[in-house]
């Protein structure tokens, strides 16, 4: 629960800095602009008085949600396999996805390497697809190619 305040601090911040930049942007109204800030700061009170329950629990037990399981199972997996002269790169933190896609948009991809030369692919493209996969590396390809 230590972790609330700073996070909070660090979004609200984040949130602050979107909104004037968005409004210097638009040339927003300046009382608009200083409500809907008002209106940041009354959240970022109550939140640190009573978080929302969900990240309450989220906290308590960091699991992946029954939504994360479900669009982890539906979506296509496939096995990369590279032989070189590229390889995956292998981590403590493997998983690599686009935050801003998350993992239940048509676009979103999922990749796991499993050691330097397979990868495991999650993505909600189907096995006929335009996927691309290509054998041999020339400069400029890439293993896999979504078109």
């Amino acid at each position: 629960m230590e972790m609330i305040p700073s996070v909070l601090a660090e979004l609200v911040a984040e949130v602050r800095g979107q909104l004037r930049a968005l409004a210097s942007d638009i040339r927003a109204d300046p009382e608009i602009v200083a409500k809907r800030l008002l209106e940041v700061d009354a959240t970022e009170r109550k939140f640190r008085l009573q978080p929302p329950h969900n990240v309450l629990e989220q906290i308590r037990e960091p699991w992946p949600s029954e939504i994360m399981v479900r669009a982890l199972f539906n979506m296509t997996w496939r096995v990369l396999i590279s032989s070189g002269p590229q390889y995956f790169v292998t981590t403590d933190n493997p998983v690599f996805f686009f935050r801003g896609f998350g993992l239940a948009k048509e676009k979103s991809e999922l990749t796991f390497p499993l050691s330097t030369t397979h990868a495991l692919h999650g993505s909600w493209q189907t096995a006929g697809s335009n996927l691309k996969f290509h054998s041999g590396y020339r400069k400029g390809d890439q293993q896999a190619t979504s078109q």
